[in-house]
């Protein structure tokens, strides 16, 4: 008797989170973080405010969803920053991202 096997292979999902290899690197202290539903640390966020756009690595997490970033401190944005944007106005972080997306 053969039996035949058919492997089915799922499409590749897009790695869309944007993260450094170590957050740790861009502290200056030793935060305390606490489980977020939205981002982990290491996430590279994107910010546009009426001074300009911001790129920030996150260094530390709140219970409630807040981030503190290398750049801007403490806040509520939790937009993933996109590759281009990183390029565009961050672009040494380029060599400390885990995973670029091909």
């Amino acid at each position: 008797m053969i039996i035949q096997i058919k492997i089915l292979s799922l499409p590749k999902q897009k790695h869309n989170n944007m993260r450094v290899k170590d957050h740790k690197k861009f502290a200056y202290f030793h935060y305390i973080s606490q489980p977020n539903v939205n981002n982990v640390l290491g996430d590279i966020l994107y910010r546009s405010t009426e001074d300009g756009e911001e790129i920030g690595v996150i260094i530390q997490t709140y219970k409630e969803g807040d981030n503190r970033t290398d750049t801007w401190g403490n806040d509520d944005v939790t937009q993933l920053a996109t590759l281009e944007q990183i390029k565009r106005l961050r672009p040494e972080l380029l060599n400390e991202i885990l995973e670029i997306p091909q």
